[in-house]
């Protein structure tokens, strides 16, 4: 996506955000919540080159109320045998949508800033954004599966993945 369409994707998912936000406050009093990922990241260059480090993906949230949260993510390379590392650093609102009781559908975007070392080295600070889909699997714990875009220039066509989690509220 070029400059203008990111602008106005922002400020899109900005209105939004702010009118969910506007609309309720929390009733379970369950505030804040962590999870913990696996994010097979895929960073693809020009001519074709895609490298895939694998990392684990860090999230600490909080809820301003039901339909809109703030997150900060950490992701970081598990397998140092590989030849590119990567570590991803993040700050992004979370707009969501209960479908059922238990399951709830959420936009993410945000800023990231993505470190690449080893065969590919680098950095990316861009736009991020994402879409995913969690649901409980005990009062305190859930799962969720989402997927991102972290950003790309001229020398990164894309940095992309999606991620398996595990949370836990508290």
């Amino acid at each position: 996506m070029n400059l203008k369409s990111n602008t106005i994707a922002t400020a899109s998912l900005l209105f939004i955000s702010s009118a969910l936000y506007a609309s309720e406050t929390i009733t379970d009093g369950k505030s804040s919540y962590g999870e913990i990922g696996y994010l097979p990241l895929a960073v693809h260059f020009p001519y074709n080159v895609t490298l895939k480090p694998k990392l684990v993906r860090y999230v600490l949230g909080v809820n301003f109320n039901e339909h809109l949260d703030l997150e900060g993510m950490v992701g970081a390379t598990t397998d140092s045998d590989k030849s590119v590392r990567a570590t991803i650093v993040g700050l992004f609102m979370k707009p969501k949508m209960a479908i059922t009781e238990d399951s709830t559908i959420f936009l993410r975007f945000g800023s990231t800033r993505t470190l690449l070392d080893g065969r590919a080295s680098g950095s990316l600070t861009r736009i991020a954004h994402g879409f995913g889909f969690q649901t409980k699997i005990g009062d305190n714990l859930y799962w969720q599966v989402d997927y991102m875009h972290y950003g790309s220039n001229d020398a990164y066509k894309s940095v992309r993945g999606g991620t398996i989690s595990l949370g836990m509220t508290f």
